[in-house]
């Protein structure tokens, strides 16, 4: 079950991911208060699942170096994304509050279960590398729902509004 060249095929499906152009909206996003942290969260995320699948692909890696890689990505990419998350749901914005704590849940559930797979390897537990699944999985569906304010709602959406044309509305 935690034989790395079993889940290469998995790997390889998800390393094919498009990633959203973003300089579509990339002025408007520069322009909202928390909208450049949540572009930022969403590369990341979307990134590090990339990095996440590639690390399956190693040729020879053991369950012991993959569980380290895996660990060692899962605790940076939860560091990088919770400071980023959390600062941008702290900006002053139109959004409900709720809408930034979900972001911050979200990023929380496709980082903690890399690392959480990584500590399984290492002590090689069963079902280690479903951890990875799940997460890499939750990592597309929170990276498309951040595209896609990205792209649709910042312009369909008038919460989304720069500051200045909040103050002269």
């Amino acid at each position: 079950m935690n034989n790395p060249a079993h889940w290469t095929n998995f790997a390889v499906a998800l390393a094919g991911v498009v990633f959203v152009a973003l300089s579509v909206n990339l002025e408007r996003i520069l322009q909202v208060p928390g909208l450049p942290g949540r572009a930022g969260e969403t590369l990341i995320v979307l990134i590090g699942a990339v990095v996440q699948c590639a690390l399956l692909l190693i040729p020879g890696l053991n369950h012991v170096a993959l569980g380290v890689s895996l660990l060692v990505v899962g605790v940076l990419e939860w560091a990088i994304v919770t400071a980023v998350s959390v600062t941008g749901a702290r900006q002053p914005t139109a959004e409900p509050r709720s809408w930034n704590l979900a972001r911050v849940i979200y990023v929380q559930i496709a980082t903690i279960p890399v690392a959480v797979a990584g500590l399984l390897l290492l002590i090689n537990a069963s079902g280690a590398l479903y951890w990875l699944a799940g997460a890499v999985l939750w990592s597309v569906v929170a990276g498309s729902g951040n595209a896609w304010v990205l792209i649709v709602e910042i312009v369909r959406d008038a919460r989304y509004r720069p500051r200045d044309q909040e103050e002269r509305s």
